[in-house]
């Protein structure tokens, strides 16, 4: 699964602090990240890049989300989209 800087910082996350489970996005297993504030509903499909475009690991199993998907902060979502080129 690759996530390009579109699924990490199109976001419409709830920004309070007691909304806590609407200030994350959820990242599906297929690549997809969803995101709302409660009003609106933000889903970006998935980055489609050929894998064969980047390294594979040699050794190890890499593990995969959960069915239900991955909850990612969405202020680590934006840290992490301002350090990708």
């Amino acid at each position: 699964m690759l996530l390009s800087k579109a699924n990490l910082e199109c976001h419409v996350a709830s920004t309070d602090d007691t909304r806590a489970h609407l200030s994350c996005i959820n990242v599906r297993p297929d690549g997809s990240t969803v995101s709302t504030d409660g009003h609106r509903l933000l889903i970006v499909p998935p980055c489609e890049l050929p894998a064969d475009d980047f390294p594979t690991l040699k050794s190890g199993v890499v593990g995969s989300a959960p069915e239900s998907g991955l909850s990612i902060p969405i202020e680590t979502a934006k840290a992490v989209a301002r350090s990708l080129p």
